[in-house]
């Protein structure tokens, strides 16, 4: 009977923050359009786009909405905590986007792509925290409990095994499947020098580590389950979501193993994390 009265739960409400998800992206089209922002050239079916923006929905207030609920925080710092997830990760998106999809994605058009976003994570998070946030004092771990350099270290090194992740499956995949597709420049594709990729995905990796520091020292789940959680919610964020985006624009095997590459990348950076800032002596 409890089982049954969750999926309920995360039914109904998930089905409020993807209408959240739609209105939301609906307004800040319209509303950044008559501004005179610039969007980039949409190529996919119009209802295609309503439909994985639902689907997208759905899935982020699932596992945030898990989230929320083992949050011992009050309501507006569940909300701080899920923005900080989503905008920062829109973010990271972004930066890929302009050196890996130039042909798409411009400074130009950058602006409104943000602006659009941060109205996204803004009604969707908002929305999840008064739904599912029970407003409970904080029992976790204090941030100024730790000394600078112990913060500096930490972050250094999730940071460096994004990098690592991120070089390993990365070059496998491209060496297998999908190097020729980028080397062609298909679909507004583009291979950066690997000197690029060692910077831009440094900086990402700096902010997809900063953006789950919160969540992890105020999740009141057991160590191994924050691993599982926060490994998963950055594969569903940072990694399903934007190639279920671009999933009708770009070829199958470019679709499977890159999906593929990036659990491993998120996942595992995910659960790196949560383990270096939940275990003290490392």
């Amino acid at each position: 009977m409890i089982r049954i009265k969750t999926i309920f739960e995360f039914l109904w409400k998930g089905l409020i923050i993807t209408g959240l998800t739609l209105v939301s992206l609906m307004l800040a089209g319209a509303l950044l359009t008559n501004l005179g922002m610039k969007f980039p050239e949409v190529k996919s079916d119009y209802r295609y786009i309503v439909l994985i923006m639902l689907l997208s929905g759905f899935l982020i207030s699932i596992i945030l909405g898990f989230i929320a609920k083992n949050l011992r925080l009050t309501k507006i710092r569940v909300f701080m905590v899920l923005f900080l997830i989503l905008i920062l990760n829109y973010i990271t998106q972004i930066l890929e986007a302009l050196y890996f999809a130039p042909g798409i994605v411009t400074l130009e058009v950058v602006p409104a792509i943000f602006g659009q976003q941060s109205m996204m994570a803004l009604f969707i998070t908002g929305g999840i925290a008064f739904l599912y946030s029970k407003s409970q004092i904080n029992s976790g771990e204090s941030i100024k409990s730790r000394c600078s350099f112990d913060w500096l270290r930490k972050i250094l090194i999730c940071s460096g095994s994004y990098v690592i992740f991120y070089y390993i499956f990365g070059s496998i995949n491209a060496r297998l499947f999908t190097g020729e597709y980028y080397l062609s420049q298909m679909n507004g594709l583009r291979l950066p020098s690997t000197e690029e990729i060692i910077v831009l995905e440094t900086i990402r990796a700096i902010i997809l580590v900063l953006s789950i520091i919160p969540l992890i020292l105020n999740l009141q789940l057991t160590k191994k389950k924050i691993m599982i959680t926060v490994g998963i919610m950055l594969f569903i964020i940072g990694g399903l979501i934007p190639m279920l985006q671009q999933f009708d624009t770009l070829p199958t095997v470019l679709r499977v193993t890159s999906t593929v590459e990036m659990f491993f990348q998120f996942f595992l950076t995910g659960v790196v994390t949560a383990y270096v800032f939940l275990d003290e002596a490392v």
